[in-house]
């Protein structure tokens, strides 16, 4: 997964390689270790690439899944985030 943050102003605006840690239909939970503290509130880009072994035929190659969202969390000695997800 990665995850850009659409309102910084420095290296944030870059994208950044996390993991998914928890998710649900409303938002989930991402450990990003490059990405520093920012603003509660702030919009992101997220941008998915399922497994292959997560599809069945006849999808061969899976497609990535965008979405945004706003951060409503962050635990920067977890390096982790939350984001609701824009429905």
């Amino acid at each position: 997964m990665s995850v850009k943050c659409e309102e910084a102003h420095n290296h944030e605006t870059a994208w950044h390689l996390g993991i998914i840690k928890n998710i649900s239909a409303s938002g989930l939970v991402i450990e990003a270790h490059s990405l520093k503290t920012i603003k509660i509130a702030s919009n992101v880009q997220l941008i998915y690439f399922p497994q292959k072994e997560m599809h069945t035929p006849p999808l061969v190659e899976p497609e990535p899944v965008k979405k945004t969202g706003r951060l409503i969390w962050q635990s920067p000695d977890k390096k982790t985030i939350g984001i609701q997800l824009d429905l």
